[in-house]
């Protein structure tokens, strides 16, 4: 075999090798799996960041408290009858009533707290030992068993303000003698009343213009700034803006 011959059966593998690589490549391209992307350099610390952002204690806003006189003074009695239903299970209210498994309700705005000697009242409200004021029935009625813990008293309460004041309001007429509502605590100066603004003795005591009282005893001889506008008002056809100089 000379030399010739050898190097066209060189180049005949060569190409058969690049031909089957290439091919190899072109399908692995058209027809292999998905790449998977990497995840980027800092994925870690955006992570981190965001679990620091997570665990931020969320700002508690205080709630607002309404006191129970604002509230009765636009109260709605038809409401307040509806939200007496929630009681109609355990309570009377009509004058006379039987007690139920709590108390008739008749008269109770005003009354001593355990005030029915006919009802069998638990040790903690017979011991309270005050009187149900529109601000305690209202403290009661939000929540019973924190206002007093262990008596024997089931109904959770009435979270909502405007819904317990109808239903004070409306037990309140349920009465021989109704109370009258308490006042709501109010500013009663007017943003207009301009009074507070002037003293006391403002017709005693006016207030000059400074300047006009320069002008007043001023004399053209005198000179100065004062002097110097009083000559000039004496000059003028019109000398109306001076009228209050003599």
């Amino acid at each position: 075999m000379d030399a010739l011959e050898f190097n066209k059966i060189a180049a005949g593998l060569l190409v058969g090798l690049l031909l089957a690589f290439g091919i190899g490549k072109l399908v692995n391209t058209l027809y292999g799996p998905a790449v998977e992307h990497a995840a980027p350099e800092h994925a870690e610390d955006m992570m981190a960041d965001a679990e620091a952002v997570d665990e931020t204690p969320a700002v508690e806003v205080p709630a607002v408290v309404v006191p129970i006189a604002t509230l009765l003074a636009s109260a709605d009695l038809a409401n307040g009858e509806k939200q007496f239903r929630k009681c109609k299970s355990c309570h009377s209210v009509e004058a006379g009533g039987r007690d139920g498994q709590g108390p008739n309700l008749y008269g109770v705005v005003g009354a001593p707290q355990g005030h029915r000697d006919t009802f069998n009242y638990s040790d903690v409200i017979a011991g309270l030992g005050g009187t149900w004021t529109f601000e305690e029935l209202s403290l009661y009625i939000t929540d019973p068993k924190g206002y007093a813990p262990g008596n024997k008293m089931v109904f959770k309460g009435i979270s909502d303000d405007e819904d317990r004041a109808d239903l004070i309001a409306w037990l309140n007429t349920q009465s021989d003698a109704p109370l009258a509502l308490p006042e709501a605590a109010g500013d009663e100066t007017s943003l207009d009343d301009t009074s507070m603004l002037e003293p006391a003795d403002a017709e005693d005591h006016p207030v000059e213009d400074p300047v006009l009282a320069m002008i007043t005893g001023a004399s053209v001889e005198e000179g100065g700034r004062a002097a110097v506008i009083a000559w000039m008002g004496s000059l003028s056809d019109d000398p109306s803006p001076f009228a209050r100089i003599e």
